[in-house]
């Protein structure tokens, strides 16, 4: 944890012996993401609310940290530019942001984290030409071709911060092509870990009886982050416990 230290001020409950959080329900449309999502996290598909769009902000059960990321296609460097309305006024595939606002308002949660836009791929001209989508290990210039060579879906997996054991539960479940895919519209395990740390510097009774509502959910990457995350805190109120 760094330098993260014991600090329960303003926190109603005493240190707690051992920490967990709770999944209230998932969204993911994408039927091999949702695959991969059960087999990583070890839950049920009858968690997944399905398609954001129709989901009835509502009817929800009650949750206590939210979060969603959005496609980011139109609002990336390596895409059109076209910005979250079109100019027909129309939602764009990045547009779909305003859906997770929509739920957000509504059910008004203590914390949210939202994924923001990002770069993947592999070189700054690559993105910008839109040409290439995947990673490499290294390249080199020989009679003016470029030698590529690709990162095996395990190592993709492992540059976005997923465990071995990750990995090896989604691929139980899907083809090689769609451990490329996810990994590439992962977001990195280790940056939300890093954030979550932020936030408990801030405010450590966030995490007392967390309840997630997440969506847009993709294969779990806020889901894996907190899992490490409470490992790593439930060390932490050991220690002091022990002391």
């Amino acid at each position: 944890m760094g330098d993260v230290k014991l600090n329960r001020e303003g926190c109603q409950s005493d240190i707690p012996s051992e920490r967990h959080w709770k999944l209230v329900s998932f969204c993911e449309f994408d039927r091999y993401a949702v695959k991969s999502y059960c087999a990583i996290h070890n839950v049920n598909e009858n968690l997944n609310l399905g398609d954001i769009t129709k989901v009835d902000e509502t009817k929800l059960e009650d949750f206590n940290m939210m979060t969603w990321g959005f496609p980011c296609q139109s609002i990336s460097a390596a895409g059109n530019q076209e910005g979250f309305i079109d100019e027909n006024g129309n939602k764009t595939r990045s547009g779909m942001y305003y859906e997770g606002i929509r739920i957000l308002r509504y059910k008004k949660p203590v914390s949210y984290c939202v994924d923001a836009n990002y770069y993947k791929g592999i070189t700054i001209e690559q993105y910008l030409k839109k040409k290439r989508r995947q990673l490499i290990t290294e390249h080199d210039i020989q009679d003016n071709k470029i030698r590529i060579r690709r990162l095996t879906p395990k190592e993709c997996f492992r540059l976005q911060g997923f465990s071995d054991s990750a990995y090896n539960a989604a691929s139980s479940v899907v083809s090689p092509t769609q451990l490329y895919r996810q990994a590439g519209n992962s977001i990195t395990v280790d940056v939300l870990y890093y954030i979550y740390v932020e936030l408990y510097k801030a405010n450590p009774c966030l995490f007392d009886d967390l309840r997630l509502g997440s969506f847009f959910s993709g294969i779990g990457a806020f889901e894996a982050a907190l899992d490490r995350f409470y490992e790593s805190i439930n060390r932490l109120y050991s220690n002091a416990l022990n002391k």
